[in-house]
């Protein structure tokens, strides 16, 4: 990762609740040491991990 730069993860509330909350734990130590705008979770209703919802130009 390139410090500076924005990350923005994206994981389905299908996928395992670990999954998740690694994701979340991830973003607030990313954001704890950059400034809370560097990383951002976004959680998407009912999707699984590499969900076609992801590619779309909508999400």
């Amino acid at each position: 990762m390139i410090l500076g730069s924005f990350l923005h993860k994206k994981i389905g509330s299908g996928a395992k609740n670990f999954a998740i909350q690694q994701t979340i734990d991830f973003a607030l130590k990313v954001n704890s040491l950059l400034g809370k705008e560097h990383a951002k979770v976004e959680i998407f209703l009912n999707a699984i991990h590499s969900s076609m919802r992801f590619e779309t130009k909508k999400y």
